[in-house]
Parts: C-alpha cells; sequence; structure tokens
C-alpha cells in the first residue's frame, strides 16, 4: 500500500463519508473500498441488478443449448418455464439467433 492509502486507511472515519460510501465501505471493507476509489475514484458506475444478471446468464445458456433442445424437441413454453423468461422472449431470442 502507497504512504497515501496508508494514511487515508489509519484515519479514515465513516462520519467523513457520504450515507453511499459509508454502505460501501461496510460491503467491500477497507482494503477494497480504497482500491475501489484508486481504480474507479470520480467515475460513474453501473453495478447491475441480480435478476439481470440472472437473465443475461438465461439467455447465453438457451443460445448455447438451442439445438439440444430442438433435439428434444423441447416446447417454447416449456423453455419459457425453465429459464423463468416470457414465451415473448423466448420467441424473440429463437428468432434473433436464426438470423
Amino acid at each position: 500500500m502507497g504512504r497515501e492509502k496508508d494514511y487515508i486507511r489509519d484515519n479514515l472515519k465513516k462520519e467523513d463519508l457520504s450515507a453511499e460510501q459509508r454502505t460501501l465501505l461496510d460491503l467491500l471493507g477497507i482494503d477494497i473500498y480504497l482500491d475501489m476509489c484508486e481504480k474507479y475514484g470520480g467515475m460513474t458506475l453501473y453495478v447491475a441488478q441480480l435478476e439481470n444478471l440472472g437473465r443475461q446468464l438465461a439467455i447465453k445458456d438457451l443460445l448455447e443449448n438451442k439445438d439440444l433442445y430442438k433435439q428434444l424437441h423441447m416446447t417454447k413454453k416449456q423453455l419459457a418455464a425453465m429459464y423463468g423468461l416470457s414465451l415473448a422472449t423466448i420467441f424473440k431470442i429463437m428468432k434473433e439467433s436464426t438470423v
């Protein structure tokens, strides 16, 4: 750790931070929080919602296994239930993947 980072680590108090930054500090711990400040300080970051990450993984898995599902004669309705996606989403994914 650099001298400045050591100084901050040793002297930073939670009350020196905004509520949002305190939440991050509590979640990440001081070392990771300071690493994040060093690497991303001043930037606006987007943090994906957990639900969206799961949806992206489901779509990726569906596309990777599309041929297998066709061989197993699975219906789009079955795939929608299996992946927790809407039937409209399944139709859209299947249509776009054939282009």
